[in-house]
């Protein structure tokens, strides 16, 4: 790859600051974020992955699922699709598109060589982060009844029977639907050290721990 550029997801307003001052091309941020940086062009919003209504007020739109394709498909909101979509070939791509999708994120698993020349200027490859093992709409902290939980704390889901237990942090992305994404291991070639974690509960072969120093 020649000529590239950079997106990245921020989590925080550090990491929305630092991409800014890095010149960073593409900064994709949930809502919170996105209603105190919108008047950045380079800021995106990310939209949920279960969306009920999609009343945004947005020129640049992160889809993370073909129903908000569908609704900004006729409109002149910048629009790049979100690697959920599970994009895997050149069929896959042209299609979206055709359906006013600026910018394609490939799925994690494509191999980039097989793509034709000519759209390869138009997809987006991870490179480094966390890809997501699962989303759900019920919080793992309250089926343990560890409610009210710390907001300052970060919570994780280990699975005990793994023989090294694969230990994954809990986030919560949207707090009007209540839903709550689990990470997988870090994606990359980038190596980044182990988190330690302390239990506090277990339930159904899962281990709800957190990083509490308290």
């Amino acid at each position: 790859i020649n000529n590239f550029e950079i997106s990245v997801l921020a989590r925080t307003k550090e990491q929305v600051k630092a991409s800014i001052d890095m010149n960073i091309d593409r900064i994709y941020v949930d809502e919170d974020l996105y209603n105190i940086y919108k008047d950045n062009n380079k800021v995106y919003l990310r939209l949920p992955r279960l969306v009920n209504e999609y009343n945004y007020n947005s020129k640049n739109i992160l889809a993370t699922e073909l129903g908000a394709i569908n609704k900004y498909k006729n409109s002149d909101i910048n629009l790049i699709s979100d690697y959920y979509l599970n994009v895997v070939n050149n069929y896959s791509i042209k299609f979206l598109l055709d359906h006013n999708v600026k910018r394609v994120t490939l799925s994690p698993e494509i191999n980039y060589d097989n793509l034709d020349n000519l759209i390869k200027d138009k997809v987006e490859l991870l490179v480094y982060g966390k890809v997501e093992l699962m989303l759900t709409k019920s919080c793992p902290i309250k089926e343990v009844n560890m409610c009210p939980c710390n907001k300052e704390d970060i919570y994780y889901l280990e699975d005990i029977n793994k023989n090294n237990g694969v230990v994954s942090p809990v986030v919560q992305v949207n707090r009007t639907t209540d839903t709550f994404t689990v990470p997988k291991v870090d994606f990359g070639l980038i190596e980044r050290p182990e988190t330690k974690v302390v239990l506090d509960k277990e339930i159904k072969g899962i281990k709800i721990t957190t990083n509490s120093n308290k």
